[in-house]
Protein backbone atom coordinates (compact mmCIF):
# COMPACT_ATOMS: atom_id res chain seq x y z
CA UNK A 1 0.00 0.00 0.00
CA UNK A 2 2.85 2.18 1.00
CA UNK A 3 4.43 1.78 -2.20
CA UNK A 4 1.71 2.65 -4.21
CA UNK A 5 1.03 5.89 -2.74
CA UNK A 6 4.30 6.90 -2.71
CA UNK A 7 4.35 6.29 -6.96
CA UNK A 8 1.12 8.49 -7.20
CA UNK A 9 3.44 11.11 -5.83
CA UNK A 10 5.92 10.61 -8.47
CA UNK A 11 4.87 13.50 -10.80
CA UNK A 12 4.83 12.28 -15.22
CA UNK A 13 8.19 13.50 -15.79
CA UNK A 14 10.16 11.86 -13.26
CA UNK A 15 8.66 9.02 -14.60
CA UNK A 16 9.70 9.58 -18.12
CA UNK A 17 13.36 10.26 -16.29
CA UNK A 18 13.07 7.09 -14.28
CA UNK A 19 12.18 5.33 -17.30
CA UNK A 20 15.35 6.57 -19.54
CA UNK A 21 17.50 5.90 -16.43
CA UNK A 22 16.27 1.56 -17.02
CA UNK A 23 13.30 1.50 -15.33
CA UNK A 24 11.05 0.10 -17.52
CA UNK A 25 8.24 -0.23 -14.42
CA UNK A 26 7.70 3.73 -14.40
CA UNK A 27 6.75 3.92 -17.87
CA UNK A 28 4.06 1.09 -17.11
CA UNK A 29 3.06 3.26 -14.15
CA UNK A 30 2.16 6.38 -16.93
CA UNK A 31 0.55 4.16 -18.69
CA UNK A 32 -1.94 2.42 -15.92
CA UNK A 33 -2.25 6.46 -14.80
CA UNK A 34 -3.39 7.95 -17.72
CA UNK A 35 -4.92 4.45 -19.66
CA UNK A 36 -8.04 5.16 -18.40
CA UNK A 37 -8.70 9.31 -19.97
CA UNK A 38 -6.81 8.20 -23.50
CA UNK A 39 -9.11 5.25 -24.02
CA UNK A 40 -12.10 6.86 -23.52
CA UNK A 41 -10.67 9.60 -26.11
CA UNK A 42 -9.92 7.21 -28.43
CA UNK A 43 -13.37 5.23 -27.98
CA UNK A 44 -15.48 8.45 -28.23
CA UNK A 45 -13.85 9.03 -31.41
CA UNK A 46 -13.86 5.32 -33.25
CA UNK A 47 -16.71 3.49 -31.76
CA UNK A 48 -15.38 0.29 -31.56
CA UNK A 49 -13.24 -1.00 -28.58
CA UNK A 50 -11.35 -3.43 -31.21
CA UNK A 51 -10.27 -0.34 -33.16
CA UNK A 52 -9.63 1.63 -29.50
CA UNK A 53 -7.30 -0.79 -28.63
CA UNK A 54 -4.91 -0.93 -31.77
CA UNK A 55 -5.12 2.98 -31.41
CA UNK A 56 -4.47 2.92 -27.94
CA UNK A 57 -1.27 0.88 -28.73
CA UNK A 58 0.17 2.63 -31.14
CA UNK A 59 -0.45 5.79 -29.79
CA UNK A 60 1.65 4.50 -26.80
CA UNK A 61 4.03 3.01 -29.39
CA UNK A 62 4.68 6.61 -30.52
CA UNK A 63 5.56 7.76 -27.23
CA UNK A 64 8.46 5.13 -26.40
CA UNK A 65 9.77 6.42 -29.63
CA UNK A 66 9.74 9.96 -29.07
CA UNK A 67 10.93 9.72 -25.59
CA UNK A 68 13.75 6.95 -27.02
CA UNK A 69 14.73 9.01 -29.38
CA UNK A 70 15.00 12.57 -27.09
CA UNK A 71 12.12 14.37 -28.99
CA UNK A 72 9.92 14.19 -25.90
CA UNK A 73 10.08 18.14 -24.66
CA UNK A 74 6.61 18.54 -22.98
CA UNK A 75 7.40 19.17 -19.39
CA UNK A 76 4.32 19.38 -17.30
CA UNK A 77 1.77 18.58 -19.71
CA UNK A 78 2.25 15.20 -20.76
CA UNK A 79 -1.47 14.25 -20.03
CA UNK A 80 -2.22 16.92 -22.39
CA UNK A 81 0.04 15.64 -25.30
CA UNK A 82 -1.19 12.32 -24.51
CA UNK A 83 -4.61 13.04 -24.96
CA UNK A 84 -3.80 14.98 -28.10
CA UNK A 85 -1.74 12.20 -29.71
CA UNK A 86 -4.85 9.90 -28.98
CA UNK A 87 -7.39 12.42 -30.92
CA UNK A 88 -5.10 12.50 -33.35
CA UNK A 89 -4.46 9.08 -33.97
CA UNK A 90 -8.33 8.16 -34.10
CA UNK A 91 -8.81 11.40 -36.77
CA UNK A 92 -6.27 9.76 -39.08
CA UNK A 93 -7.62 6.73 -38.89
CA UNK A 94 -11.49 7.90 -39.43
CA UNK A 95 -9.99 10.16 -42.28
CA UNK A 96 -7.78 7.08 -44.06
CA UNK A 97 -11.40 4.57 -43.74
CA UNK A 98 -13.16 7.71 -45.20
CA UNK A 99 -11.12 8.11 -48.06
CA UNK A 100 -10.81 4.41 -48.26
CA UNK A 101 -14.10 4.30 -48.60
CA UNK A 102 -15.06 6.91 -50.90
CA UNK A 103 -12.29 5.48 -53.79
CA UNK A 104 -13.93 2.30 -52.90
CA UNK A 105 -17.38 3.65 -53.80
CA UNK A 106 -16.63 6.02 -56.54
CA UNK A 107 -14.57 3.11 -58.61
CA UNK A 108 -17.52 1.02 -57.98
CA UNK A 109 -19.71 3.23 -59.39
CA UNK A 110 -17.68 4.58 -62.35
CA UNK A 111 -17.32 0.69 -63.63
CA UNK A 112 -13.69 0.73 -62.96
CA UNK A 113 -11.82 -2.37 -61.54
CA UNK A 114 -8.73 -0.35 -61.45
CA UNK A 115 -9.02 0.35 -57.66
CA UNK A 116 -11.61 -2.30 -56.56
CA UNK A 117 -12.29 -6.09 -55.77
CA UNK A 118 -14.01 -8.05 -58.20
CA UNK A 119 -15.21 -11.71 -58.07
CA UNK A 120 -13.56 -12.46 -60.68
CA UNK A 121 -10.48 -11.04 -60.03
CA UNK A 122 -8.76 -14.17 -59.69
CA UNK A 123 -8.87 -14.59 -63.68
CA UNK A 124 -6.42 -11.46 -63.99
CA UNK A 125 -2.96 -13.59 -63.26
CA UNK A 126 -3.89 -15.98 -65.44
CA UNK A 127 -2.04 -15.95 -68.96
CA UNK A 128 -3.74 -18.64 -70.36
CA UNK A 129 -7.41 -17.47 -70.36
CA UNK A 130 -9.54 -17.38 -73.35
CA UNK A 131 -10.32 -13.93 -74.12
CA UNK A 132 -13.74 -15.08 -74.39
CA UNK A 133 -13.94 -16.28 -70.63
CA UNK A 134 -12.29 -12.88 -69.80
CA UNK A 135 -15.10 -11.03 -71.44
CA UNK A 136 -17.82 -12.78 -70.27
CA UNK A 137 -16.21 -12.37 -66.43
CA UNK A 138 -15.97 -8.47 -66.75
CA UNK A 139 -19.84 -8.65 -68.82
CA UNK A 140 -21.14 -10.06 -65.29
CA UNK A 141 -18.91 -8.43 -63.19
CA UNK A 142 -20.91 -5.25 -64.77
CA UNK A 143 -24.33 -6.46 -64.27
CA UNK A 144 -23.96 -7.17 -60.67
CA UNK A 145 -22.07 -3.62 -60.23
CA UNK A 146 -25.35 -2.49 -61.48
CA UNK A 147 -27.84 -5.10 -59.68
CA UNK A 148 -25.75 -4.07 -56.26
CA UNK A 149 -26.72 -0.29 -57.06
CA UNK A 150 -30.46 -1.27 -57.24
CA UNK A 151 -30.18 -2.24 -53.42
CA UNK A 152 -31.21 -0.24 -50.70
CA UNK A 153 -28.40 1.81 -49.31
CA UNK A 154 -27.61 -0.19 -45.97
CA UNK A 155 -27.52 -3.03 -48.15
CA UNK A 156 -25.28 -1.64 -51.05
CA UNK A 157 -22.58 -0.49 -48.52
CA UNK A 158 -21.98 -3.63 -46.65
CA UNK A 159 -21.73 -5.93 -50.19
CA UNK A 160 -19.72 -3.56 -51.36
CA UNK A 161 -17.10 -3.79 -48.67
CA UNK A 162 -17.41 -7.09 -48.36
CA UNK A 163 -17.19 -8.03 -52.15
CA UNK A 164 -15.03 -5.45 -53.93
CA UNK A 165 -13.14 -4.02 -51.02
CA UNK A 166 -12.16 -7.51 -49.21
CA UNK A 167 -13.33 -6.46 -45.43
CA UNK A 168 -14.61 -9.21 -42.89
CA UNK A 169 -18.43 -8.97 -41.39
CA UNK A 170 -15.85 -7.90 -38.27
CA UNK A 171 -14.16 -5.29 -39.93
CA UNK A 172 -17.52 -3.77 -41.88
CA UNK A 173 -19.13 -4.14 -38.36
CA UNK A 174 -16.27 -1.96 -36.75
CA UNK A 175 -15.80 0.63 -39.61
CA UNK A 176 -19.35 1.77 -39.96
CA UNK A 177 -20.49 1.36 -36.38
CA UNK A 178 -22.66 -1.30 -36.35
CA UNK A 179 -22.71 -4.47 -34.32
CA UNK A 180 -22.21 -7.65 -36.41
CA UNK A 181 -25.54 -9.25 -36.80
CA UNK A 182 -26.68 -6.36 -38.25
CA UNK A 183 -23.95 -6.17 -40.86
CA UNK A 184 -24.48 -9.96 -41.22
CA UNK A 185 -28.25 -9.43 -42.20
CA UNK A 186 -27.90 -6.76 -44.13
CA UNK A 187 -25.60 -8.76 -46.47
CA UNK A 188 -27.75 -11.86 -46.06
CA UNK A 189 -31.13 -10.02 -47.69
CA UNK A 190 -28.94 -8.17 -50.14
CA UNK A 191 -27.62 -10.98 -51.36
CA UNK A 192 -30.94 -12.69 -51.27
CA UNK A 193 -32.56 -9.75 -53.47
CA UNK A 194 -29.66 -9.98 -55.84
CA UNK A 195 -30.62 -13.80 -56.50
CA UNK A 196 -34.17 -12.57 -57.12
CA UNK A 197 -33.17 -9.81 -59.54
CA UNK A 198 -31.25 -12.44 -61.67
CA UNK A 199 -33.77 -15.00 -61.33
CA UNK A 200 -36.58 -12.28 -62.39
CA UNK A 201 -33.91 -11.17 -65.26
CA UNK A 202 -33.21 -14.65 -66.45
CA UNK A 203 -29.05 -14.26 -65.66
CA UNK A 204 -27.22 -17.13 -65.26
CA UNK A 205 -24.79 -15.80 -62.69
CA UNK A 206 -23.61 -17.60 -58.93
CA UNK A 207 -23.26 -15.49 -56.13
CA UNK A 208 -22.64 -15.86 -52.55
Amino acid sequence: MLTIMQTSKVSDDELIQRYLNGDVRSFETLLRRHKNASYAVILQKVKSRDVADEIFQNVFIKIIEVINDGRYSETGKFKQYLLCLCNNFSIDYLRKFSKKKELLFSSFISNSDDDGYSYFDNYADDKNIAPFVEFEAEKEANILRNLVLQLPADQQEVIILKHWGNLKFREIAEQIGENINTVQGRFRYGIKKLKEMLKQQQIEITIN
